[in-house]
């Protein structure tokens, strides 16, 4: 159940920070989202699962958006990875 609603999460964080990235609209949710990645990867992290430490590097590079000038293409992949973790969570 916990999974599924983590699942549903990272979709709306991925398509929240696609819009973010493309349209420079809801900045203000981006620390929200940014805190929510690093909080959940590193508590997945410290149980075992060495995979959730992408989400705690997708985490820092969305806070990262916010204050530095990265490439587009890096907030593609982030975007990427958080949405298709989402999907295979929900199936």
């Amino acid at each position: 159940m916990w999974v599924k609603i983590l699942g549903l999460f990272d979709i709306i964080s991925a398509v929240l920070f696609w819009f973010f990235l493309f349209f420079g609209i809801l900045q203000f949710v981006m620390p929200i989202i940014a805190i929510y990645l690093l909080v959940k990867g590193t508590t997945f992290f410290i149980t075992g699962d060495k995979f959730s430490i992408l989400d705690v590097i997708s985490g820092g590079l969305i806070y990262s958006f916010i204050t530095f000038a990265i490439p587009k293409f890096i907030g593609v992949l982030v975007v990427l990875y958080v949405l298709q973790k989402g999907i295979l969570s929900l199936l």
